[in-house]
This record gives structure tokens, sequence and C-alpha cells, in this order.
């Protein structure tokens, strides 16, 4: 078995983080989506933002979204992401 720190995961993991299907990603957004509503309008930080799922979400629904993460890569995905960029 290979370990690597929690940063050098993420960074290895990021071009196929949300890329195909995943439970538990299907999961947290059926449980949290509706629980963050009503977006419009409001201010959306994403601390440990990754690939920008959620500031995605927030921007689609009318949100001013700004977000961080210690993982570089994660980061680079985010920004290419239509809207965030």
């Amino acid at each position: 078995m290979i370990r690597v720190d929690p940063i050098r995961g993420h960074a290895l993991w990021a071009p196929i983080y949300d890329s195909g299907a995943n439970p538990l990603l299907a999961l947290e957004t059926r449980l949290l989506a509706e629980r963050l509503e009503p977006l419009a309008g409001r201010v959306f930080l994403d601390v440990g933002v990754g690939t920008g799922r959620w500031m995605h979400h927030a921007r689609s629904r009318g949100a001013r979204v700004l977000g961080i993460d210690l993982c570089r890569e994660m980061i680079v995905v985010a920004a290419g992401r239509p809207r965030l960029s």
C-alpha cells in the first residue's frame, strides 16, 4: 500500500474527483442542496472548495461566491468550471 499525505492525495484525485458517478457526492447533494436555500443575493463562502461543485451550485442560484482550498490542483479544476472562471 502506498500512503500519501492528504494534500498530495487530493492533488492526485483532482482531475477525476467529481467526474463520474459517486454515491457519496450524490448523497451529500441530496442532503445539503435544499438546506442552503435561499442563495439568491447572498454571499457564499466555501472553505475547502475542492473542485468547486458547491460554488457552482450557489452561483447558479444567484449567490456571489468565494472559495479557498489548500490544494492548488483542486483550485485549478474549480477555476476551469463554467461560471466560476
